[in-house]
């Protein structure tokens, strides 16, 4: 069994190292990215954004209905199961 286990463990590192050199060979010699035109590179300027009312101006037409809820606090019988007794 020793002799196996050796020869297994010799295949997968040749296969690894190849693996390793045979991708780096591969990225090596790919074509490499086409550059954009420089024209194509000036980016356009942003839209000024429209500034914000102050927090006491806005008017109640403009704010959406906040929605309320009730917490629901889980009954004693489904959380016994899970509390531990201490140390």
């Amino acid at each position: 069994m020793k002799p196996f286990n050796t020869f297994l463990y010799v295949m997968i590192a040749g296969a690894s190292v190849t693996g390793f050199l045979g991708g780096w060979a591969a990225l090596a010699h790919s074509l490499k990215p086409v550059q954009p035109a420089q024209q194509q590179q000036q980016l356009q300027a942003l839209q000024p954004l429209t500034p914000l009312p102050p927090i006491g101006q806005a008017s109640s037409n403009e704010l959406p209905p906040l929605q309320s809820f009730v917490p629901v606090r889980p009954s004693r019988g489904f959380s016994r199961g899970f509390m531990s007794g201490g140390s």
